[in-house]
């Protein structure tokens, strides 16, 4: 079997980041390819998923062969000829001649080539398309969101997902609002929101599923299809993990009439935050916190002791003709919510001694007030 190595390249590189490396096992670190109805197969599994991806090619070859999932992915991508040749041998190897020719073993498992174990969805309760940029969303905003602060319980290290949007939280909070035409709820784990970016650019089409396994367990599950790539989950939905996440309470924190609000140019207001981290880190043992100050139409920001300051002037502002006031905010959460933003302009909220609120189109970040 000959395929161009531009084509190859392409799916493979895809493919790689599917691969779990951090799980030690023959399955996940394992790659099926096969050949069937004019198309190359090729899966990868940690057990929470399935993913299958698929290379039209122009003969109707009869191939498969199961190998280690690194080694034939990097071979692949490294490959400098414009195509690849592969043949499968009596001795229980692949040969690939491209560059050079090299003897790939297969993986057997009792003396049979292995099969991945694919996840499958029988009883669906609901079926809906989705933009694949919306799930990139969650894997762009959302992510970013568990990296700051630190999870006190195991479901903050989760992605919540239903009808009207996806949220994240530790002490912080990240509100992701769009529309899913179904009414579900799911959680996801950090590997597989990972996969969404598979779907970058497409629409795809989604089920959700309730099964019951062996031991009369229900498993959630969730497939993701478009024409060359499918994968399959098993949720970590969980009542328990339901509870324990104030939805109501986070999105109404997200939405409130805060006494003040500005908008202000993301460039203008992450610089001057950059300039003033270049102050406190250049200080040992100094707080990371800044104090943030509205008066006048003037947003000031310095450091803890005052002693270095920059005033903004916002370009909309709201409730700055009242008293003044002043609050503290970790100048990392900041810096990296702004990290975020690819919009011109933000939105601040604030004066509840509580929370402030940074706003761009359908994403809202709720940063807690540091106390002094």
């Amino acid at each position: 079997m000959i395929i161009r190595t531009d084509d190859l390249q392409n799916i493979c590189t895809n493919i790689l980041p599917a691969v779990d490396a951090n799980i030690i096992s023959q399955v996940s670190e394992s790659l099926s390819i096969k050949a069937k109805n004019n198309k190359l197969y090729f899966a990868v599994t940690n057990k929470s998923y399935y993913v299958l991806a698929n290379l039209p090619i122009n003969v109707d070859e009869t191939f498969n062969a199961t190998v280690n999932a690194e080694l034939f992915l990097k071979l692949v991508s490294s490959t400098t000829t414009e195509t690849i040749e592969f043949k499968l041998n009596e001795d229980k190897s692949l040969t690939m001649i491209g560059n050079g020719t090299y003897q790939i073993p297969l993986v057997f498992e009792n003396n049979n080539l292995l099969e991945l174990p694919e996840i499958t969805l029988e009883n669906v309760k609901a079926e809906f398309d989705v933009s694949g940029e919306t799930l990139n969303s969650i894997l762009a905003y959302n992510t970013k969101q568990l990296s700051m602060g630190i999870p006190m319980h195991p479901v903050q290290k989760l992605y919540y997902v239903d009808k009207h949007g996806a949220l994240t939280f530790t002490q912080s909070a990240c509100i992701n609002t769009f529309e899913l035409p179904e009414d579900v709820k799911m959680l996801f784990d950090v590997k597989q929101v990972r996969l969404f970016k598979l779907f970058k650019g497409s629409t795809v089409h989604v089920k959700y599923a309730e099964d019951t396994n062996s031991e009369g367990v229900t498993q959630y599950k969730m497939s993701f299809e478009t024409p060359n790539v499918a994968v399959q989950m098993i949720l970590l939905n969980s009542e328990d993990f339901f509870k324990m996440i104030n939805i109501d309470a986070i999105r109404e924190r997200a939405t409130k009439d805060y006494p003040y609000t500005l908008e202000i140019s993301k460039k203008l207001f992450e610089d001057a935050l950059l300039r003033m981290k270049l102050v406190v880190d250049s200080k040992p043992g100094t707080s990371q916190d800044i104090k943030l100050t509205a008066s006048k139409r003037i947003l000031t920001i310095s450091d803890i002791a005052n002693s270095n300051h920059e005033d903004l002037l916002p370009s909309d502002t709201n409730g700055f003709n009242t008293n003044k006031y002043e609050f503290m905010l970790s100048i990392v959460d900041l810096i990296n919510v702004l990290s975020t933003c690819s919009s011109n302009t933000v939105k601040l909220s604030f004066g509840d001694d509580e929370a402030v609120t940074v706003t761009r189109e359908n994403i809202t970040n709720i940063i807690p007030v540091v106390e002094e």
